[in-house]
C-alpha cells in the first residue's frame, strides 16, 4: 500500500508528508523494519505510543497514532487540526499543522491521527483484503476453532495456497495483522476468529468479509464475560449474521443452538449423532487413532478424541465444497497432526507419557480431554493433574464441583488439582468416590513441584490441563524432567 491510502482507509489525519510506498505494517518496534508503518496499540500491558521513537529510530516510514495520546521519543508533537484551513493531500484526509511556536520534527511530519488505533488497524486491513477476491472462510466456536482452523488449511492446501492466521492470532489485533499478509498468490484464506466479549466477531467478519462461516460448537467458555450461554451463541452467531444471501454456513448439527441457528444464507451440516450432509459413521477408536466414514468412504485421523471426529468433518466439508476428492481429503488427514504440543497431544520420556492439554481449559473441553484420556485403554495407572478453569463468572463453583464429579466417575486412578477454584473439584471427586487418599490440592505451583517426583510412578499416564493464565505448561515442563 502507499501512505495515501492507509490515510485513507484509516479514516487518520496527518502533518505535510510524501507519499510512500509501505512495504509492511508492525505493531511491534523491536522487530519492525525500515519502511514499514507503525500502528501504536494501546494494550492491557503495553502502549504502543511509548515506542513510537523507537520505530522512527528504525527507520519506520510512519507512525498511526491516537488522538490527545502524545508520542514518546517524538519532539514537538503538540498537534492541532488545522481543520477546513488544512490542504487535503488525498480524498477524505486533512493536513495537520503543528501548535503554533513549536519546532517542526521530521518525526512529527511522519505522523497519521486516528481517534482509535485498534479500529484504524482493522480498517486497513479490511481495505487491504478488499484489493482481492480471495474467499475468506472464518472459522469461530467455544472449543475446537484453532484445530479445525489447521485441518481445513491443511486440507485445502492440497490444492491451494492457503493464507491462515499463525497459531491462535484471532483477535482484533491478530486477525488483522494476518489479512495485512494476503497477496496475490493466495487462492484461499481461512481465518479463526475469537472473541470473550460481543460485538467482537462482528467486528472481525467487518474486516474480513468472509465468504463462508464455520462453527465449531457453544458451550460455557467465557461466561464471566458473556453471562450465558445463550450470550455465547448471540455472540458466535455474529459470524453468520454476516453472511449475505451468496454466502455458506457450515455448522455442526449436533450441537443444540447450532442445529436451529437461523441464516440469510445456505447451511450445511456435519454431526455423528444427527442426519446431515456430512456425518461420520462407523466410528472405531484405536490407540492413538479413529477410524471412521463419511459418505462411504473411509477416514482415518491420528488424533484422539470424539471432538476431532467433528474437527475433522469440518476439514472434509470446505475440501468437498471447493472441489477437493474424498481420496485426497482421506489422505491428508491421515497425514495431519495438530502444529502444537499443548493440544491433547501425547508425548512422554522413558518414565511416563504425557496428555498436554495446556493451552485453555473449559467445561467442555475438559469433558473432551477426561473422554480423550479414557479412550486410551491401557492398564497404565492413569493421573490427571487439573489446575482452575477461568472466566466462569458466577457459575465456577459449580462447574469444577461437576468436573470433579465426571472425574470421580472415570477410571483415573489419581486427581491433582491446583488453585483456589480447584479445591472445589477436589472436594467434589472425593465426595463422589474418588480414594481421598489418591486426590491432592495445591495452593501453589511451587508445592506441588516439590512433591510430583514422589506421587507419579513409572509408565503413568498424566493427563495436565488448566486454563491459558494458570501456566500449565511449567507442570509440563516439570513432568519431563523427572527421572527415576
Amino acid at each position: 500500500m502507499q501512505l495515501k491510502e492507509i490515510v485513507k482507509a484509516a479514516g487518520g489525519k496527518a502533518l505535510d508528508f510524501k507519499n510512500a510506498d509501505i512495504k509492511g505494517i508492525s505493531i511491534d518496534s523491536r522487530t519492525i523494519k525500515r519502511g514499514e508503518l507503525f500502528i501504536a496499540i494501546k494494550g492491557e500491558r503495553f502502549d504502543g505510543h511509548d515506542f513510537v521513537g523507537e520505530a522512527f529510530k528504525k527507520d519506520a516510514a510512519a507512525a498511526v497514532v491516537q488522538d490527545k495520546i502524545r508520542p514518546k521519543g517524538v519532539p514537538s508533537t503538540s498537534i492541532h487540526y488545522t481543520g477546513s484551513e488544512g490542504r487535503n493531500t488525498t480524498e477524505g484526509s486533512e493536513v495537520l499543522s503543528e501548535a503554533k511556536g513549536t519546532e517542526r520534527s521530521e518525526c512529527a511530519k511522519r505522523l497519521i491521527i486516528v481517534k482509535d488505533t485498534l479500529k484504524a488497524l482493522g480498517d486497513v486491513a479490511h481495505y487491504h483484503r478488499m484489493k482481492f477476491k480471495t474467499p475468506v472462510i472464518g472459522v469461530t466456536g467455544s472449543t475446537g476453532k484453532t484445530t479445525v482452523k489447521e485441518i481445513i488449511s491443511y486440507v485445502l492446501g492440497q490444492k491451494y495456497n492457503v493464507l491462515k492466521n499463525d497459531g491462535t492470532r484471532n483477535n482484533l489485533i491478530g486477525l488483522p495483522l494476518t489479512l495485512l499478509n494476503l497477496n496475490n498468490k493466495h487462492q484461499m484464506s481461512c481465518l479463526e476468529m475469537g472473541a470473550n466479549h460481543l460485538r467482537e466477531i462482528k467486528r472481525l467478519s467487518e474486516i474480513a468479509k468472509p465468504a463462508i462461516g464455520v462453527i465449531t460448537n457453544i458451550s460455557v467458555a467465557h461466561l464471566e464475560f458473556f453471562g450465558s450461554i445463550h450470550n455465547v451463541f448471540k455472540a458466535k452467531s455474529e459470524l453468520l449474521n454476516s453472511l449475505d444471501g451468496d454466502s455458506l454456513a457450515l455448522l455442526n448439527k449436533d450441537d443444540e443452538f447450532l442445529a436451529r441457528a437461523k441464516t440469510k444464507c445456505k447451511r450445511i451440516y456435519f454431526g455423528i449423532d444427527s442426519s446431515c450432509e456430512f456425518r461420520a459413521t462407523h466410528i472405531e477408536k484405536k490407540h492413538n487413532k479413529i477410524i471412521f466414514k463419511v459418505k462411504g468412504f473411509h477416514f482415518t485421523i491420528t488424533l484422539l478424541g470424539r471432538h476431532n471426529i467433528y474437527n475433522a468433518l469440518a476439514g472434509i466439508a470446505i475440501g468437498q465444497i471447493f472441489g477437493i476428492k474424498l481420496n485426497s481429503i482421506s489422505r491428508a488427514l491421515e497425514n495431519f497432526k495438530v502444529p502444537f504440543g499443548d493440544r491433547l497431544a501425547l508425548s512422554g520420556n522413558n518414565y511416563l507419557s504425557i496428555l498436554n492439554d495446556t493451552y485453555n481449559s473449559n467445561p467442555l473441553s475438559f469433558e473432551v480431554a477426561l473422554e480423550s484420556l479414557m479412550d486410551l485403554r491401557s492398564k497404565r495407572r492413569k493421573v490427571i493433574i487439573s489446575a482452575d478453569m477461568l472466566e466462569l463468572g458466577k457459575k465456577s463453583k459449580y462447574f469444577h464441583e461437576t468436573l470433579g464429579k465426571h472425574i470421580a466417575q472415570s477410571d483415573a486412578s489419581i486427581l491433582i488439582t491446583l488453585g483456589p477454584m480447584s479445591r472445589y473439584t477436589s472436594d467434589s471427586a472425593i465426595k463422589n468416590g474418588m480414594r481421598g487418599s489418591n486426590v491432592s490440592y495445591f495452593n501453589n505451583r511451587e508445592s506441588l513441584f516439590s512433591v510430583l517426583p514422589g506421587i507419579l510412578r513409572k509408565d503413568d499416564i498424566v493427563l495436565v490441563k488448566g486454563s491459558r493464565a494458570m501456566h500449565m505448561e511449567e507442570v509440563v515442563e516439570k513432568i519431563q524432567n523427572i527421572r527415576k
